[in-house]
């Protein structure tokens, strides 16, 4: 089901399948995530980037699960595994905003089938993503 999304992204120009500053991209969906505030998602999500328990361990299987439920409940643990979930869509084909976004949002099972949720998230980030990168100080933008 990758290459439907894949042509899906071919639509969108510019950022979608260029290159992508993969703290900005990060920084922009922790933020997203916990626009409502930071608490336990509907989904067993944690902390400030919404990562679920289950997607840490695939990261990271020799780590006890008291480690990584510690380091998700900090912010800083919590955005670090945010960047490892993006690296790790990048490792496994995923391209451009569009692509990492979706990847981000459809979780372990991305690239299984189509998820519409994950294509309307993935669609914000790439608005928000322009957005941020018009901006003359897109990391003070990420403050506002």
């Amino acid at each position: 089901m990758k290459p439907i999304i894949i042509m899906l992204a071919l639509f969108l120009p510019g950022v979608a399948l260029g290159y992508v500053e993969i703290p900005l991209l990060q920084d922009l969906i922790c933020k997203f995530e916990t626009s409502g505030g930071i608490k336990r998602g509907a989904d067993g999500e944690i902390g400030y980037c919404q990562i679920k328990l289950g997607t840490a361990r695939m990261l990271y299987p020799k780590h006890p699960a008291w480690r990584l439920e510690a380091a998700l409940n900090n912010i800083e643990g919590n955005a670090r595994i945010a960047q490892m979930v993006l690296r790790n869509c990048q490792q496994r084909g995923w391209k451009g905003v569009y692509g990492l976004a979706y990847c981000y949002n459809a979780g372990r099972s991305s690239g299984k089938s189509y998820k519409p949720e994950a294509h309307t998230y993935a669609m914000r980030m790439v608005t928000r993503y322009r957005v941020a990168k018009t901006k003359k100080d897109y990391y003070g933008y990420l403050s506002l």
